[in-house]
């Protein structure tokens, strides 16, 4: 069975990096006005990019771990929930951590972004939460009075923020803790094209340490 090189992962990964930039692009226009939908359609529509994010964040999570024999598995699964929970058993270290990247004369210094933007048991809730959102509800919630008019979303903003923040500068971690995929989500040279490389640790990253991912890098 073939399984993925780790350079086909670095494209795959920056491929669903790319699509998720277009939601993103997507939400922006249409919470400023752009669509001219009603603002009730406004909200449901950038729910629903917000919760297709979540899904890309999570097939994201498998295409980087695609050096995983089990992760074939999950191949036809969509549920986010459902490939975290699966992955979580494979490399209970597989989300995505969010860095500051410093650039140096030998490569790269990181190290882990505190407080994390959007934790994996938030992203969790913001999944479930998502879909809750985008059914029509009970009858009790149908008879309630119109929702009133609004020219500002910033429920919707905040919850895209969050993903944003998370996915604007991230490291996904290999088991081997050795290798890892550094990503930006936005290529400083064109906004909507992600950058992803492959980095090597000199040494396995020491997950019970609290400066786990603070050391230098030499880029591959």
């Amino acid at each position: 069975m073939h399984m993925p090189s780790q350079i086909e992962a670095q494209k795959n990964y920056a491929a669903i990096l790319q699509e998720i930039n277009m939601r993103v692009d997507a939400i922006n226009h249409c919470a400023l006005g752009g669509s001219r939908l009603l603002p009730p359609f406004v909200v449901e529509f950038c729910y629903l990019q917000i919760r297709m994010i979540c899904e890309l964040v999570a097939l994201g999570c498998l295409v980087a771990h695609g050096d995983l024999e089990q992760s074939r598995a999950l191949r036809k699964v969509w549920s986010a929930d459902e490939i975290m929970k699966q992955l979580e058993n494979l490399h209970p270290q597989f989300y995505p951590y969010a860095i500051v990247q410093t650039k140096t004369r030998a490569g790269f210094h990181i190290h882990r972004h505190d407080p994390q933007p959007l934790p994996k048991a938030d992203f969790l809730r913001l999944y479930g939460k998502l879909g809750d959102m985008l059914h029509r509800g009970s009858l009790k919630k149908l008879m309630k009075p119109n929702i009133p008019h609004q020219t500002q979303f910033p429920e919707v903003m905040t919850k895209v923020q969050r993903l944003v923040d998370m996915l604007s500068n991230h490291a996904i971690v290999m088991r081997s803790g050795k290798v890892m995929l550094l990503a930006m989500l936005k290529n400083v040279d064109n906004k909507l094209k992600p950058q992803v490389a492959i980095a090597e640790s000199p040494e396995p990253v020491d997950y019970n340490s609290p400066d786990f991912l603070k050391f230098p890098l030499v880029q591959s």
